[in-house]
């Protein structure tokens, strides 16, 4: 009976009650739509930093994420990297020697962090090869290629093939530097990341630093990331002496996005 009686009220007005059915639709479909797209913004945002910057895990000395200091490198990083590629989980990995240092050219100068990176290896874990936008990636045979970001070219007035120099302190914490060329101009779409960050090749850092086994980071990439926690306790039973870090530790903003 009540229904009934509800159910002529309703139509009792039409027009009122078409006007307050097609206000209640449209809200619901606005809240959908919002929830989906957030979420899909949300989604875009984490694969970017895995894929351009983080990686699934990395594994650092102790030490080094805080001091950023050379001398705190891994021990044996080639046989880590082979026993990392090895476990069970892991896709791909890649070694990195990183150094702090200034960037300067003629037309002025900039603090930035240097990676150096196994061309090969790099473009299995993250898409630093597939950002480039302009000129080259660091596999070409030339000496001493540097890839910075398109806006910090446009900040220094450089393009590809200027000059650029990099100091930064060696082995011996003596300060060093070195002669580049810009081979390429990169953007991952995160202008924090991309004005601080540059990229060479492993061996040209390595062999400035005065230490060709220095190593400071391995990255990997997961086959399946639902794995990560399996992962991340297998890594950290092998390797109880150094630091095996997520993404999520390394970036506690996107277990906030995630959550």
């Amino acid at each position: 009976m009540i229904l009934k009686i509800a159910w002529r009220n309703i139509w009792r007005s039409k027009v009122r009650s078409l006007v307050v059915i097609t206000s209640v639709a449209l809200g619901v479909w606005a809240v959908i739509f919002l929830i989906s797209f957030s979420s899909g913004m949300v989604n875009s945002y984490i694969n970017n930093t895995i894929q351009n910057e983080i990686s699934h895990i990395q594994i650092h000395n102790p030490k080094f994420p805080e001091e950023k200091d050379i001398q705190y490198g891994l021990p044996q990083p080639e046989q880590l990297l082979e026993e990392v590629s090895q476990t069970p989980g892991v896709k791909s990995a890649t070694l990195r020697t990183i150094s702090m240092g200034m960037l300067s050219s003629s037309k002025g100068a900039r603090g930035v962090m240097i990676s150096g990176v196994d061309p090969e290896r790099e473009r299995n874990v993250t898409h630093l090869d597939k950002n480039i936008v302009e000129g080259d990636y660091l596999d070409i045979d030339k000496r001493n290629p540097i890839l910075i970001s398109k806006d910090m070219a446009e900040k220094m007035n450089v393009r590809i093939r200027s000059k650029m120099v990099l100091t930064f302190q060696n082995e011996d914490g003596d300060i060093t530097a070195g002669a580049f060329r810009i081979a390429g101009l990169f953007d991952t779409g995160n202008n924090a990341f991309d004005e601080f960050r540059v990229f060479v090749r492993k061996d040209d850092l390595s062999r400035l630093i005065g230490d060709t086994t220095l190593n400071h980071e391995v990255a990997m990439l997961l086959d399946n990331p639902s794995l990560l926690d399996t992962t991340m306790t297998q890594l950290k039973a092998a390797h109880p002496d150094l630091l095996v870090q997520s993404y999520k530790e390394i970036s506690p903003e996107i277990e906030l996005f995630e959550s």
